[in-house]
């Protein structure tokens, strides 16, 4: 940091205490890079509503590699789809498995997201899902 000091009051190898204002605090959630789909409608995450995947319209902010934040279009408490198919649309019906790993397998396997522990991310569930390729 480069501070001015046409008076010569700070001396070479003196200590100062300085207080700094960052920005605001942004409300954000952070998901796997995963879940992000790029559409010819900007960038989407799908989310399990009602038992169906409905796609979000979302804004990132810093890319962590793995995981990035959204700034926008998500809450902390919505199930997102992981791995979501390419061919994944509103409407969709997406069953949740309650943890990886254990339990039974959905039927019909028309998409699955799985629901983690609360605890497993600060920011809310994240969920696993495909969805399968329709002919319409």
């Amino acid at each position: 940091m480069d501070v001015e000091n046409p008076r010569g009051q700070l001396l070479p190898g003196a200590y100062v205490s300085v207080h700094l204002t960052g920005p605001k605090a942004i409300r954000s959630v952070t998901v796997p890079a995963n879940t992000l789909l790029f559409r010819a409608e900007g960038l989407q995450v799908g989310v399990v509503r009602h038992g169906q995947a409905e796609l979000i319209p979302v804004t990132i902010g810093r890319d962590y590699g793995n995981t990035v934040e959204v700034v926008s279009g998500l809450q902390t408490t919505d199930p997102v789809i992981i791995d979501p198919a390419d061919s994944l649309i509103t409407g969709t019906p997406v069953q949740i498995k309650e943890q990886p790993g254990g339990g039974a397998t959905p039927w019909p396997p028309s998409a699955v997201a799985t629901r983690y522990p609360a605890g497993r991310s600060a920011d809310g569930c994240f969920c696993r899902g495909s969805a399968p390729d329709v002919d319409s």
